[in-house]
């Protein structure tokens, strides 16, 4: 087996290794996990739940953690980690506005462009994909950026019929801050949830 190929099979099985590897890709800078005394990570434990949802042995996951703590980078790199794995994926990427969705979207998509990731994976972005906020693989996987005010009617997320992973709905922040503590926010993003 090649360097190439033990890079390609180490980065497909380990989420953390995945996201330290184009991370520093992206940024030029290390992803250092936190080290809490008394208990792991919570990097790890969140790399644990996601490669959990990658499995297919969760279906809805809710990570709760104070802003600024990583949520949105591991998010982002985990939507590229699973178009590396199956390129056929289809994601809807929603968050509190269209902008701030449109910067995460654009974000994985700079990842999936990554010469490495191209070389490693052999995943490309389809020709007509000029967009940051709705792009699609050569293997007919998608990302669609929306805002929680958004439609996403005639939008899909995972593919029927198969038995492995095939994509998801990822919410991240979508409420701003300021607005959590509204009950009329509140009930106006449960009603489009719910609907």
């Amino acid at each position: 087996m090649s360097e190439i190929d033990d890079i390609k099979y180490r980065l497909l099985g380990s989420f953390l290794d995945f996201i330290r590897f184009f991370y520093k890709e992206r940024t030029g800078r290390k992803f250092e996990l936190s080290q809490p005394t008394s208990r792991e990570s919570h990097f790890i434990t969140i790399s644990k739940a996601l490669t959990r949802v990658s499995r297919g042995e969760v279906n809805r996951l809710i990570i709760n953690i104070p802003p600024r703590y990583g949520k949105s980078e591991m998010l982002i790199h985990f939507v590229a980690w699973m178009l590396a794995r199956y390129a056929d994926s289809n994601f809807i990427y929603v968050s509190y506005s269209k902008t701030l969705a449109t910067k995460q979207t654009s974000t994985i998509k700079q990842i999936v462009q990554n010469p490495y990731f191209k070389r490693l994976f052999g995943m490309d972005l389809s020709n007509n994909t000029q967009a940051k906020d709705n792009f699609e693989t050569n293997s007919n996987g998608s990302v669609y950026a929306v805002g929680s005010d958004g439609t996403i009617t005639g939008r899909g997320a995972g593919i029927k019929n198969v038995n492995r992973f095939g994509g998801a709905i990822i919410i991240d922040d979508i409420l701003k801050p300021n607005e959590a503590s509204s009950d009329v926010m509140r009930e106006s993003i449960n009603d489009w949830y719910f609907n």
